[in-house]
Formats: C-alpha cells, structure tokens, sequence
C-alpha cells in the first residue's frame, strides 16, 4: 500500500472524508438540533450507510466558524459539542486538535471546495483542459453521462458519474476512512466519511 500511487483520473473528484474525533458530534435522527439549528447539522454519510441501510445520522458542523462565532451563532450546538468533545479532544497529543476542538478533527477543506466548484470549471487532471460531458450513445453504457477531457483522444481521461458504477474501497467504517465521489454527493448540506473510487471498467461508447 505505501507504493501505491495516485489515480491521475481520480483528481477532484475523491477525497479523504472528514475526521470528526468527538462522540458528541454526531446526532440521531429525529433530534431537536436538526431543526433547531439546520445550518449547523448536516447529514453525514459512513460506509455501512452506503452498502447495508442509512442510519440517517447527522453531524454539527462548525467548519468555517471560529469559537465565537459558533458559540453566538449555534448555542445550543455549542454547548453540546463543548460538554461533549471539548473533554476529548484535550486528552489528544495533537496540538490542532486540542486548540481548535468545535472543529471536526480534519475538516477536508479540498473536498468541500471542489463540492461548490461549478461543472463548467471542471479541468482535465492529467493535462489541464477543460471538461466535457458527454453522453454514450451505444454499448452497454448507452445513456449514461460521463466526464471526458476535450482534448480526446489525444488525452484519454474520462472520469464516470454513475454511483452504481462506482466501486466502494471502505477502508474503515468508523470516522476515519478514504474517498468521496464529489459528483455523487455533491450537496453543501451533506458529509461523508466513507471511503469509494471508481471501479476499472472499459471507457463508454460515444
């Protein structure tokens, strides 16, 4: 695995999931905080939520928020999050993690970027040109929509948007895991912490 090298055509659209490192900041479904305060709580994704049936949990998330702001904004998410997290995270060897405990451990601020990057900004990974979305017309993935750089053929890189093409490499179903499909889960209000990339397959007919 260390000698593993990165998928050029898996640039910017997989990330590694966010790391929440605090018990508290997860919240059931049906809690008072969801509609208390919605901006605060966002739907949070895992691997089992995926593959087996969603647990519909949530998460408060301060990304973005300094204490006070959080704190002013969010008491009672706040108050949740101090009372709950704060104990843990001052336990941690970490320095960041103790210092900046209302925050998600690591907050992945690529991948949330990328989630608000419009589709007409999208750029090739391997050589910089911009992307195009194309359709299949034929062969077993005909009518599917897909990614391929406008510079085809002489730059080959297509990346798929299908989820139900979309190979699930869960590395752990816990906080901690690998990759995200931004054009599958794109929405502002939703997390993951799930780890998926892009199955090898044939490239689409079209």
């Amino acid at each position: 695995m260390a000698a593993a090298l990165p998928l050029q055509a898996c640039q910017g659209i997989t990330f590694r999931g966010v790391t929440l490192m605090g018990s508290s900041f997860w919240v059931e479904h049906g809690d008072p905080l969801i509609t208390d305060e919605p901006s605060a709580v966002k739907k949070i994704l895992n691997g089992r939520d995926l593959t087996e049936k969603p647990r519909q949990m949530h998460a408060i998330d301060f990304y973005g928020l300094e204490q006070n702001e959080a704190r002013d904004r969010f008491p009672n998410c706040y108050q949740r999050v101090l009372l709950g997290v704060k104990p843990e995270r001052d336990q941690s060897q970490r320095e960041s993690y103790r210092e900046r405990w209302w925050q998600f451990a690591e907050t992945r601020p690529a991948m949330r970027q990328e989630r608000h990057t419009p589709d007409t900004e999208r750029k090739c990974p391997a050589c910089g040109s911009a992307m195009a979305l194309r359709t299949a017309k034929a062969g077993a993935q005909a009518g599917k929509q897909f990614w391929v750089c406008s510079t085809f053929p002489k730059c080959r890189v297509m990346q798929n948007l299908q989820v139900e093409q979309l190979h699930f490499l869960v590395a752990n179903l816990g906080a901690e895991a690998a990759f995200i499909p931004v054009p599958a889960y794109a929405h502002p209000h939703v997390l993951c912490n799930v780890g998926i990339s892009p199955s090898p397959q044939r490239p689409p007919t079209g």
